[in-house]
């Protein structure tokens, strides 16, 4: 994101741009009204009407209504388990079971511009599965990150969860938007995806967008914005983890985040980034590094801030394995890591926090495996951090955890597209 555009997407540019061309050489014409990159002067919006009025004139020609082509988002039904209760009533589907305060929550249709569930307009009712699906959601997160890190996602006076769904300016994407404090979901190709709006690991990562945003506020740039994306799938893979009762040391545990890809595979690995998927028909293999060797300072992308998140991912992925338990106690040391960063951090600043407050909360076997899965990644410890922001106090702090250890998109399109320097 850089400032002039103002959204976190989860699909990143780079596959955008794979996909993209796979359009363009599909259709007799060209994209005349967009020129250079994702990230360009021309606006991002423009350049996703663009994108979708293109794949519905290249995949349904057959339909002569542009909104006929609209593919709607969204799983086919509710499992019947979910607590909705009367949907678009007063609970979220967590309510009934937690003791934990929540948000008011709201999901609108992006296309009609219309409210359709609220958490305190009890009247409002719909069929539509993507509006379901997100607001089951919106319970979901609310109570992840009330539950874990003691903290609302949308840190505001009131509060309010507001999502979208059925956004013409989100087409194959999802994104935060910090100025309507709202995440947006589009609709998919689904040639490409499966419908990113059911996908709980989206919803945590674009509201750890939130939560970045209303504490460090990481700058979307380079190897901070790098970070700010890996901190969202940190969470994600979190809450997944969590929610699926599986320990970060165990052989089976899932470190997929996004696992919308058609034909297999996820968005992102975050213990082998790079292999997320492979040989995708359109999209190519997974190009995110796991080294500092493999690091790349891109003219696009806000300097490869979605790329080389995988480099922190992965470092997360060896600090929660080796710490061992649920994958929240080393989650518990990035959160406070986070609030104490500065917004210009750096890998090597953001280590050498983590390090020391790992060992300020759990002392200093804890803070030696935090360490070590830095310099696995190549990160230089050398370079000493910046004074903190918000420096945690052990002593009073309310994001406690156990002492024990038991506690988008795709393709090689870079040397084409992206032209990378080092």
């Amino acid at each position: 994101m850089s400032d002039a555009i103002g959204i976190y997407q989860f699909v990143p540019p780079y596959v955008e741009q794979v996909v993209l061309s796979h359009y363009e050489k599909q259709s007799s014409g060209t994209l005349q009204a967009v020129q250079g990159s994702i990230h360009s002067s021309r606006s991002y919006v423009l350049l996703q009407k663009t994108s979708i009025e293109f794949a519905l004139k290249v995949r349904y020609e057959k339909y002569t209504s542009f909104s006929a082509n609209i593919i709607h988002a969204g799983p086919p039904s509710i499992p019947p388990s979910s607590s909705l209760g009367a949907v678009g009533g007063a609970s979220s589907p967590n309510q009934a079971s937690s003791s934990v305060s929540t948000s008011p929550k709201e999901v609108w249709d992006g296309s009609l511009k219309r409210l359709v569930l609220s958490s305190s307009v009890t009247s409002l009712k719909t069929t539509d599965t993507a509006a379901l699906s997100c607001y089951k959601n919106l319970g979901e997160v609310d109570e992840f990150y009330r539950r874990v890190f003691q903290k609302p996602p949308v840190d505001t006076r009131t509060k309010l969860m507001k999502a979208f769904v059925h956004d013409p300016n989100a087409f194959n994407n999802a994104y935060w938007m910090p100025s309507t404090e709202s995440i947006y979901y589009g609709e998919v190709d689904p040639n490409l995806f499966k419908p990113l709006v059911g996908n709980l690991d989206i919803c945590v990562h674009e509201y750890g967008h939130a939560v970045t945003h209303y504490t460090s506020n990481l700058q979307y740039q380079d190897q901070s914005g790098a970070l700010n994306e890996s901190i969202s799938d940190v969470f994600a893979i979190i809450a997944k983890q969590d929610f699926l009762k599986q320990k970060a040391d165990d052989a089976n545990t899932n470190w997929l985040v996004g696992e919308v890809v058609v034909g297999g595979g996820a968005l992102r690995s975050m213990s082998n980034p790079g292999s997320a998927y492979k040989n995708h028909p359109i999209m190519g293999s997974d190009p995110q590094p796991a080294h500092m060797n493999d690091y790349v300072k891109m003219a696009t992308d806000n300097g490869g801030v979605h790329y080389n998140s995988g480099i922190p991912n992965r470092a997360f992925y060896l600090a929660a394995k080796n710490i061992g338990g649920s994958s929240t106690g080393a989650g518990q040391i990035w959160f406070n890591t986070l609030i104490a960063s500065k917004k210009t951090d750096d890998f090597s600043d953001f280590a050498n926090r983590s390090i020391s407050i790992a060992q300020s909360l759990r002392g200093d076997n804890i803070s030696n495996i935090v360490a070590k899965a830095w310099t696995d990644v190549g990160v230089d410890l050398r370079k000493p951090a910046t004074p903190s922001q918000q420096a945690p106090d052990p002593s009073n702090h309310i994001f406690s955890f156990p002492c024990c250890c038991g506690c988008l998109t795709l393709g090689a399109i870079l040397a084409i597209i992206m032209a990378p320097t080092k």
